[in-house]
């Protein structure tokens, strides 16, 4: 495995979740449950038929150690994008 520290993030935080890894895919909201070494667990809001589900083992995004097989089930986590965020990126 790669070298990698997780960004830091913390119990309760809104983040994007990226089903099946896919980042070009549109994220929906998750709330961070737990926080491990190098994942999270979160709580997943579906929007299709208003329900949640909860997901384990999930990499950011920029976690070099992500893989196909685990990204399937957990799928990976982003921080929320504000507009004053991208203004200052910019």
């Amino acid at each position: 495995m790669k070298d990698f520290t997780m960004p830091i993030t913390y119990q309760g935080q809104v983040i994007l979740w990226y089903p099946h890894g896919d980042t070009n895919s549109q994220p929906v909201v998750g709330i961070t449950q737990k926080v491990s070494r190098g994942t999270i667990e979160a709580t997943i809001l579906i929007p299709d038929n208003v329900r949640v589900v909860s997901r384990s083992g999930i990499r950011h995004v920029s976690d070099p150690n992500k893989n196909i097989d685990d990204m399937q089930e957990s799928g990976l986590w982003d921080f929320v994008k504000t507009p004053s965020a991208e203004k200052k990126s910019a």
